[in-house]
């Protein structure tokens, strides 16, 4: 895992997650920060993991499910307000 993943791990792995969970979560931000959102596939996330694909969607129901996962969870838990669009 690269070492800007790592960094971010904290803000999106919840403790209280199921192991499998925890796998998806960090094997998506890995690939995320490698590959980009566009360049990843749920096939890709799934290996990584070690878990199948049907595993994946136990708990997410896709790709932009998990990427929408980390855009709810990091500002909430780092403590920052997303700033309104204009």
């Amino acid at each position: 895992m690269s070492r800007p993943a790592k960094a971010l791990i904290p803000f999106f792995i919840n403790e209280e997650d199921s192991p499998a969970k925890q796998a998806i979560l960090k094997a998506a931000l890995s690939l995320f920060v490698r590959q980009g959102l566009d360049g990843t596939s749920i096939r890709d996330i799934a290996g990584e993991a070690g878990y199948s694909n049907p595993a994946m969607f136990k708990h997410f129901t896709g790709k932009d499910d998990l990427a929408q996962c980390f855009c709810n969870v990091a500002p909430a838990r780092s403590g920052l307000r997303p700033s309104p669009l204009h």
